[in-house]
């Protein structure tokens, strides 16, 4: 009996609640209407702010930042830089036929719009990933460093993203490494070394373009970028004469680099454009401070007359200078100095400053990354060897108030 009670109290309410039922149905469809309406009033206002926004750009009156809600579209690009959409496009993705000026007024345009590619529609369009890869044979050294930051700096302002590997040395792991970079769909290769002793060849079957960077392949038609150390070798003993120095002996580095012959091939040339030998042999020994300060001893030791030396590295320069203090010979009254490999810690901390050839290892890094753009944007350098001149950078006083030339060496070129 008190079941059935029960069971009629719920009835009853069931029965007292159905009469609102049409009123909170109504109440609820006018819930959903109203989120609708509020939806489509944000919607609403969002398209406005953009198209605002596009407006005002056009206008050249805004610059975007990292804080702006409305995304920035290649169209806002073009027109904040009064180019076409062909010309930002090609100028965005390091494309021939875009004069240097052009360039850079897309490039600084899509800075201020805080533009950012779409890379996976890039990538589906064009069949490109949009990496390459780097193999370097000594990812901590004292050339490659600066090569790989001149490489990396050139292909991120193309937004193309580097993957590293790091050989040590091995030839078989190097390839490896090629295989392994291919596998994951790189667009080009480019292949450092720690010295400037053509290499061989990898081959040109990898289906993607190959730079060879520092250490030329010894197939010519490869792509090669270098410094040149002939006119390293013929600008040094330029700057020794230029001092007024005429008795100028030279120190060698290790024999086997071929920075070392082509550095006193260069010196040799411009001595004899002058009419002037070599003060005393030419000796060769290791790449470091030891050699430098024997091969100095022993050009005292056997009466040599000379006013200068041009040391092949900066390392040989800082033991010549010891040799020379030494024998309370003044640096630069008595005799000058130079060197090559531009090594910030030793020309700085050299008493006094050291002046010393720099071949721009950064710079070849970049143009190297240009030179393999090129060729994945159907503009192969095959068959080229790029020899890069040094170039002069500090002023130092090893030489007597001449500005310094620029290079460096641990392991030496």
């Amino acid at each position: 009996m008190r079941k059935f009670r029960n069971l009629q109290v719920k009835m009853s309410a069931i029965g007292y609640i159905k009469p609102f039922c049409p009123l909170f149905d109504t109440m609820r469809k006018l819930s959903q209407f109203c989120r609708i309406i509020l939806r489509n009033t944000r919607a609403a206002k969002r398209i406005d702010a953009q198209q605002r926004f596009r407006h005002t750009v056009k206008k050249g009156n805004i610059m975007a930042t990292a804080d702006t809600h409305s995304t920035a579209r290649l169209e806002d690009v073009a027109a904040l830089a009064n180019v076409s959409l062909a010309t930002a496009s090609k100028a965005l993705h390091g494309k021939p036929r875009v004069s240097e000026d052009t360039r850079e007024r897309v490039m600084e345009a899509a800075r201020q719009l805080n533009y950012s590619p779409n890379k996976l529609a890039q990538s589906l369009a064009s069949g490109r990933s949009g990496t390459i890869g780097l193999v370097t044979s000594d990812l901590q050294g004292r050339f490659s460093t600066p090569i790989l930051i001149g490489a990396e700096n050139e292909l991120r302002a193309q937004s193309t993203s580097v993957l590293l590997a790091n050989a040590r040395g091995d030839d078989a792991l190097e390839r490896s490494h090629v295989e392994k970079l291919l596998s994951l769909k790189v667009d080009g290769l480019l292949i450092v070394q720690r010295e400037t002793n053509p290499r061989p060849s990898l081959g040109r079957d990898w289906g993607v373009p190959l730079v060879y960077v520092y250490g030329p392949s010894t197939d010519i038609n490869d792509c090669s970028v270098t410094c040149d150390n002939v006119d390293a070798g013929r600008m040094a003993v330029n700057h020794l004469i230029s001092c007024g120095r005429n008795r100028i002996a030279i120190i060698g580095g290790d024999e086997t680099y071929t920075a070392s012959t082509d550095r006193t091939k260069g010196a040799l040339e411009a001595l004899a454009e002058v009419g002037l030998e070599p003060a005393g042999p030419i000796r060769y020994g290791r790449w470091d401070e030891n050699w430098g300060r024997a091969a100095t001893r022993l050009l005292l030791d056997q009466g040599v007359k000379f006013d200068a030396v041009a040391c092949q590295s900066d390392q040989l320069a800082r033991g010549c200078i010891d040799a020379l203090k030494s024998q309370h010979l003044r640096i630069p009254e008595d005799v000058a100095v130079i060197g090559h490999d531009n090594w910030d810690v030793l020309t700085k901390s050299s008493r006094p400053p050291l002046t010393s050839i720099d071949n721009e290892t950064e710079l070849i890094g970049r143009k190297a990354a240009r030179y393999l753009m090129d060729a994945i944007n159907g503009q192969p350098h095959h068959a080229r060897n790029t020899f890069l001149p040094p170039h002069p950078t500090r002023i130092h006083l090893t030489v007597r108030l001449i500005p310094s030339l620029p290079v460096s060496s641990e392991r030496a070129p």
